[in-house]
């Protein structure tokens, strides 16, 4: 089964010796305090105002403000490895991760509290099938409440990957066998949407990103989906490839999707159709961003950093890859942008030669 770098990383990072007796749940321990966050293994990053905030292992947030001034290191209720965060403004934002966490932080990053996890979850989606079990209709009530009973019964195992929120009340989550919610009051609240997405194999989701009304997720076997308002549910798009996609960049009408073996697609029709864009990389491409010049910047695992500025149709690569791996990746106007992997958070410079417009 395929899987995106950043859960192989995080996989790999947990692989640490352990007695019973000294277990404790990292869902009810705060992250530990440590000298200098932002070199801990960091796993996502996004921008919240003039504020930058990568979220990583043991529940690590490290932020850091325009000023430049050193990272700081965030209050963190939980030590769950977190690999997804979003940020709607300078204020409100969400992280995800191992254990099927959810934070919300209200001051840009500094602060963080549990609206959600994994036996939450899985208990929500199990009660609310069970009331709506007639509206769900005899073709597949008995599919969506046996995988409503699995979700219940495996509560914490199963993580949230990625999390994205239009604006301060609604807002996707998405993780590991078809796990999918849905706020609409800035998560007070989750709706499980098991039943409103094309995905009888039951999936990973490894990412979600919206602009406007379109929202898409992307994960395995090329699966692309878009919510389709009129249907009300996601329908899949399928890509003309078979490996896993890790990530999406939507540059106005532009949406691209990477993952495996260096691959990049593009759609400019919601999906209907899709272009290979060529990237001469051999690793998988794991992180991409889009920056407020409509520059696109995209990573790949082996630390190839490619910049188009021609909305994705052509990428030229920078002068030499970057010494570590990569799983974030944030885009800055300048032309500068933010990395974070396994040796924490990384900034690379302006390119000195980008492809121009066609």
């Amino acid at each position: 089964m395929n899987r995106p770098f950043r859960v192989l990383a995080i996989c790999l990072a947990c692989a640490l010796p352990f007695t019973a007796n000294a277990f404790q749940n990292p869902l009810s321990l705060p992250s530990k305090t440590i000298p200098h966050p932002d070199q801990a293994p960091m796993f996502a990053i996004a921008q919240a105002g003039s504020r930058t905030v990568s979220v990583g292992r043991h529940g690590v947030i490290a932020y850091q403000d325009r000023n430049g001034k050193a990272w700081r290191q965030a209050k963190v209720p939980v030590s769950s490895d977190l690999v997804g965060v979003s940020f709607v403004d300078e204020r409100m934002g969400w992280a995800v991760g191992h254990g099927g966490v959810v934070l919300h932080s209200a001051d840009g990053g500094a602060t963080w509290a549990k609206q959600l996890d994994g036996k939450d979850a899985g208990q929500a989606a199990l009660a609310y099938y069970r009331k709506h079990a007639d509206d769900l209709g005899p073709e597949n009530r008995d599919t969506v409440l046996k995988q409503a009973a699995r979700w219940a019964e495996e509560a914490t195992a199963q993580p949230f990957l990625d999390v994205w929120f239009k604006n301060e009340s609604t807002g996707y989550i998405v993780g590991s066998f078809n796990r999918i919610m849905r706020t609409d009051d800035g998560g007070k609240q989750w709706i499980p949407l098991i039943d409103k997405i094309d995905n009888p194999g039951e999936l990973h989701f490894y990412t979600v990103r919206g602009n406007g009304d379109d929202v898409y997720i992307a994960g395995e076997s090329g699966s692309v989906w878009r919510w389709d308002e009129h249907k009300g549910k996601f329908i899949l798009v399928k890509t003309p490839y078979d490996g896993s996609l890790f990530g999406l960049v939507l540059a106005g009408r532009a949406v691209l999707a990477y993952g495996m073996r260096g691959s990049l697609f593009r759609t400019f029709d919601r999906g209907a159709s899709w272009e290979k864009i060529k990237t001469d990389v051999r690793g998988g491409i794991v992180a991409g961003d889009v920056s407020q010049t409509g520059e696109i910047i995209v990573a790949s695992q082996s630390g190839d950093i490619l910049r188009s500025s021609d909305n994705g149709g052509s990428f030229a690569r920078a002068a030499d890859p970057l010494p570590t791996a990569v799983a974030g990746l944030l885009a800055f106007p300048t032309g500068a942008y933010v990395t974070v992997g396994p040796r924490g958070v990384r900034t690379g410079e302006s390119a000195n030669r980008v492809p121009q417009s066609r």
